[in-house]
């Protein structure tokens, strides 16, 4: 979708001929480029993309990138925050489709979050990720508000034995072990903003500060529209 909404660009300056292909641009283009995508991109009968259409292409953007050793990622990146921003406001309070049976749709579901490396410890971001989703997904929070506490009953989610890098508890445990000692005694931090000096190898990935606001509400924004979350999700409650 992505070369094709490219090509039928008419206006094109004749060297953005070589951005046609994702992996050709940088990271600002990019990023440029996927603020228009998303507001101009058509279906092949012309109608404009759903909200969860919307996000099932940018994902597999995503997913691209990643499988080409791009690390970047769109979605959380400061150098993206523009289409971030663009993106959440078209997401925000994404109303499925459900059938006659009850069958909530969804473009995304679950598991291509994990295969997009969504879901996981691949990163600070991704990591507190994780934990929202697990968060709305085991206790039902749709708010950001509920989610300013760690639920006393965290640690008593069924373990995932069979699927360990999955496992709620196993990467609850790793996200703790990434946090202060100082951090850990505390009962009003859960979600911490990452330290943007770290890496991968740091032995800390998070500082004592709460993560932004406006971070975690985007995160929600996106978690809420997975179809999985969305059987015990009520729209009404967005703002």
């Amino acid at each position: 979708r992505w070369i094709q909404w490219r090509k039928s660009q008419t206006n094109l300056h004749p060297e953005s001929s070589m951005f046609i292909y994702v992996l050709c641009c940088s990271a600002a283009e990019l990023s440029d480029g996927l603020c228009c995508f998303i507001n101009e991109v058509k279906q092949p009968d012309g109608e404009p993309y759903a909200p969860d259409g919307l996000f099932y292409l940018c994902l597999s953007i995503q997913q691209y990138l990643l499988e080409n050793r791009r690390m970047e990622n769109i979605f959380s990146d400061v150098i993206y925050s523009k289409f971030s921003t663009e993106f959440t406001n078209k997401l925000r309070c994404f109303k499925p489709s459900v059938t006659a049976s009850g069958y909530v749709h969804s473009r995304v579901e679950e598991e291509f979050l994990w295969d997009c490396k969504q879901l996981g410890a691949y990163s600070p971001i991704v990591l507190l990720n994780t934990l929202l989703f697990f968060c709305c997904k085991y206790f039902g929070f749709t708010t950001v508000e509920q989610h300013h506490g760690v639920p006393e009953s965290f640690l008593e989610v069924m373990e995932n034995t069979e699927t360990i890098l999955r496992c709620p508890v196993r990467l609850y445990k790793f996200y703790l072990s990434k946090c202060s000692e100082l951090v850990k005694r505390r009962s009003d931090l859960f979600y911490l903003q990452p330290d943007r000096s770290c890496v991968p190898s740091s032995p800390l990935w998070f500082s004592s500060a709460p993560l932004d606001y406006s971070i975690m509400e985007a995160m929600l924004v996106r978690v809420l529209a997975v179809r999985e979350l969305q059987d015990d999700y009520d729209p009404a409650v967005c703002n």
